[in-house]
């Protein structure tokens, strides 16, 4: 990765507009977590009601929400309905709404609205997301890419994205890479998968992490003042088995970048974290044995998660961004990033940035 580094950057999420507010909100902890419909789950003593989780305001991209009178409902002491705003639909739209917010941001940070066709652009998506007609959202923007990959793996997508950015303008193929990532973890569909694993938050799965949604993009190309110094990617054997998780996985991905960066001191450490005690316990092995062992400097861990949910694919690309905007502006307690994810598959990955 010698040599590249992230220029433009674009985001959206449940507590920003752009990239900028998001990280600004993220830094303050400023959570946004709150009632959406489409799917209902059990409240107190069985009866159904709508989910919490965090959901991007899109309705402010176009003017704020509109007003709306329920005057039959109050006077008869009935609950009105959730604003039209907070109903989320299925399929591939809303994707496709949230990445053209992010790639047009990206892009025109970083100085062209309208690329080459000697970029590439690279989707980081969920592990079988139907097909996203991403490539019409591009030639919305005037552009026509050389080269047109999906990259799944959830929660590891964006990262291991970067990673084949690298691969891509290493090998000369390319001279610049977007990497785009999308996900959202309110629709009804993907609703359904998680109550069906005991994975929803509700009140009978107290503990389970909220869900949320979320984009983000980011220019990858040589230069740049905020530098990759390693990306890496590992699989965990015990992902899906009966088998106790080592973190055998997590750790291989965290030593190998840790040395092709030549990490002296603990790096701020951004990663996927969501409340989920598997998640958290195969963390904790891993960064014991590796960034945990460094004799110089504090640990220091944030995480996204509790603020605006579990973004899925989103979420590398959100840690990307946000200790991007961490390094370049000064407040990383720290002058090393790592960004680090665990898929629900058995692919790990993790990206090391530097001021």
């Amino acid at each position: 990765m010698s040599g590249l580094g992230i220029h433009g950057i674009g985001v959206v999420s449940p507590v920003g507009l752009s990239h900028r507010a998001t990280c600004a909100a993220l830094r303050a902890g400023i959570a946004r977590i709150t009632e959406f419909a489409g799917y209902t789950v059990p409240g107190h003593f069985g009866d159904p009601v709508d989910p919490l989780g965090g959901r991007i305001p899109l309705e402010w991209m176009t003017g704020g929400p509109p007003l709306e009178v329920w005057p039959g409902h109050e006077s008869a002491g009935i609950q009105p309905p959730l604003p039209e705003a907070r109903w989320i639909p299925d399929g591939s739209e809303r994707l496709a709404t949230l990445a053209s917010l992010v790639l047009a941001e990206a892009l025109g940070a970083c100085g062209t609205p309208r690329p080459p066709p000697s970029w590439a652009l690279l989707l980081a998506l969920a592990d079988g997301e139907p097909h996203l007609p991403i490539e019409a959202v591009a030639r919305h923007l005037g552009w026509n890419p050389a080269i047109v990959e999906v990259v799944p793996g959830g929660r590891i997508a964006a990262l291991a994205a970067v990673h084949r950015a690298g691969a891509l303008i290493s090998g000369g193929q390319v001279q610049a890479v977007v990497v785009l990532a999308v996900d959202s973890l309110i629709r009804p569909a993907a609703l359904r998968l998680r109550d069906a694993a005991g994975r929803l938050r509700h009140e009978r799965h107290p503990k389970a992490p909220h869900v949320g949604e979320g984009a983000a993009a980011l220019v990858v190309a040589p230069g740049g003042t905020c530098r990759i110094l390693a990306s890496s990617l590992a699989d965990e054997p015990t992902a899906g088995t009966d088998q106790p998780n080592q973190a055998s996985g997590l750790t291989n991905a965290l030593r190998t970048a840790q040395l092709a960066a030549l990490l002296d001191h603990r790096p701020l450490c951004i990663g996927d974290l969501d409340g989920d005690r598997y998640r958290a316990t195969e963390w904790a092995m891993a960064q014991m044995r590796t960034v945990g062992a460094l004799t110089h400097g504090e640990a220091y861990d944030w995480t996204s998660a509790d603020l605006i949910g579990d973004t899925g694919a989103a979420s590398g690309a959100i840690h990307l961004a946000w200790a991007a905007d961490a390094l370049a502006r000064g407040y990383a307690p720290e002058p090393r990033a790592l960004v680090w994810g665990a898929s629900d598959l058995q692919p790990r990955a993790c990206v090391i940035l530097g001021a």
